[in-house]
């Protein structure tokens, strides 16, 4: 069971929002998204939209940064022996 923070978008707001995901909360490795004004959501039922806290976001940017000079590395090398 894992319960987990995400930046959902109320359905009931429109607005994105810290919502708790909660593992097996309407059946067996089933979700229930619970948002700041009590409302319990079915992912299955209803589609919700979600994004990275912005501090998610920086760390990917971090890793493909890292990612892109890692390419650029290997062609460097891939190109010394041509």
């Amino acid at each position: 069971m894992s319960t987990f923070s995400r930046l959902t978008k109320n359905p009931k707001t429109g607005k994105f929002e810290k919502a708790t995901w909660h593992d097996n909360y309407f059946k067996h490795y089933h979700y229930g998204v619970e948002f700041s004004d009590g409302i319990v959501v079915d992912p299955d039922k209803i589609k919700l939209e979600t994004k990275p806290f912005p501090e998610q976001e920086s760390d990917n940017k971090e890793l493909i940064e890292m990612a892109e000079n890692e390419i650029k590395e290997w062609k460097k090398f891939i190109k010394s022996f041509n």
